[in-house]
């Protein structure tokens, strides 16, 4: 009889450990069901909301100057997160090579999201400079549905278009964001809604999500766990976030769709006169390891050569001594001076392009 007792005070200790994790580490663990998000927050999403694309920057950069001289389009490292407008490397460039440059980039954007972007804009582009810069976290984005896939850390319960790539046809197909409307971004509390999501999600079939219901004990035993807790607690890196850089490059169809929306950007980029320079932007992860095989790099590099696309990286040049000259804020952005030294990296490569036209 103590047995069964002890088992039972053991068994309802155990849920109560996972009840209480479930919505205490709802935000920050990737398997865990986002139910919880206050109307307050949904609100917030939905001011920062685009259809067509997942989300836009809540506060946008661009001089809405379209007869620029150059276009950035890109992620958080272009719209200069973690720095003032006059510290992110697009300013530096304009002063540095006295053109206009206007800044597009939006926080989060996956590589597909940078070319509906540049897709929606391009009839007001033409006979300019476009840069696509972009860090390889971002031909993962492209992949996913679901913003919190992505990472444990990110905050926002989003969601976007993503791209498959059909191997028969051999050109990308779109598959259209879930939330359609405003009135649909409530719907992302709703669990049917939120299962919906996952069986599109290629990051979702990686990490099974934890739905949050009896018995919460399970949670304890759920295979990511342990990895996603050294990740947000010991500052490791988990296995799953290993698997997704040198992993899922690897994969045919990440190359697949990574080329093929390379290719896309640079033929609408063409039609309209453009000429396209494709960025490759290093992580500190990678400026930290550069001895090392970077396979996004390599895979980048490779597309770039049986296509004779223009691509760089300030990986690749001889003037920037990484570890010292590309720093980084304490959200792992360039701070100011590493802005300023890929502006001086791209204001060079633009210089050498000009002579040679």
């Amino acid at each position: 009889m103590k047995f069964i007792l002890s088992l039972f005070i053991l068994f309802l200790t155990l849920e109560l450990i996972g009840y209480i994790g479930t919505h205490i580490l709802h935000h920050q663990i990737t398997i865990l069901r986002n139910q919880n998000y206050s109307q307050k927050e949904i609100n917030k999403y939905k001011r920062i909301y685009s259809f067509e694309r997942g989300w836009i920057a809540s506060k946008s950069r661009s001089n809405n100057n379209w007869d620029s001289d150059i276009f950035c389009y890109g992620d958080s490292f272009t719209y200069g997160d973690d720095v003032e407008q006059d510290q992110t490397w697009s300013y530096f460039l304009e002063n540095s090579l006295n053109k206009s440059v206007n800044n597009l980039g939006v926080n989060g954007y996956g590589l597909d999201q940078i070319y509906y972007s540049l897709k929606a804009d391009i009839s007001k582009i033409n006979n300019k400079i476009i840069i696509i810069s972009f860090i390889s976290n971002d031909i993962r984005r492209s992949v996913s549905v679901y913003r919190k896939f992505l990472s444990p850390l990110s905050q926002n319960p989003l969601t976007k278009p993503r791209v498959i790539y059909d191997k028969d046809k051999k050109m990308l197909i779109k598959i259209a964001n879930p939330i359609k409307s405003i009135r649909d971004v409530s719907k992302i509390k709703k669990s049917s809604f939120y299962l919906n999501i996952v069986e599109q999600d290629f990051w979702a079939k990686q990490i099974p999500p934890f739905q949050a219901s009896f018995p919460f004990s399970r949670l304890l035993v759920h295979p990511s766990l342990l990895n996603e807790l050294k990740y947000i607690f010991l500052n490791k890196e988990s296995l799953w976030e290993k698997r997704s850089n040198n992993w899922f490059f690897k994969q045919g169809e990440a190359q697949d769709i990574f080329s093929s929306l390379l290719k896309s950007m640079e033929k609408l980029s063409k039609d309209h006169g453009n000429q396209i320079i494709f960025n490759y932007l290093p992580k500190q992860s990678e400026v930290d390891k550069v001895s090392e095989t970077i396979v996004p790099l390599n895979n980048f590099l490779e597309i770039c050569r049986k296509n004779n696309f223009i691509c760089t990286s300030p990986l690749l040049s001889k003037n920037i001594k990484l570890n010292k000259d590309l720093d980084f804020s304490k959200r792992l952005h360039y701070n100011a001076k590493g802005n300023k030294k890929v502006a001086q990296y791209l204001s060079s490569k633009l210089n050498t392009l000009t002579k040679n036209d």
